[in-house]
């Protein structure tokens, strides 16, 4: 698959991420600690459903 093809698909499976995790983050409790893998999920995205003050980004080396 080429990156033009990846990122198309990519870029319509996007309004199903956000509608999984909504749904994900609805059966949790608003205090819930949550952890979102960078491979699985963008801040962009992230933001679409959780407020952006309470995302906060890690990276680590290597």
């Amino acid at each position: 698959m080429s990156w033009a093809e990846f990122d198309s698909f990519n870029r319509a499976a996007l309004a199903e991420y956000v509608d999984l995790l909504a749904e994900d983050l609805a059966g949790q409790p608003r205090d819930a600690g949550l952890l979102v893998d960078g491979g699985i999920c963008n801040p962009a995205l992230l933001a679409e459903v959780l407020p952006p003050r309470q995302i906060v980004g890690l990276s680590a080396p290597g």
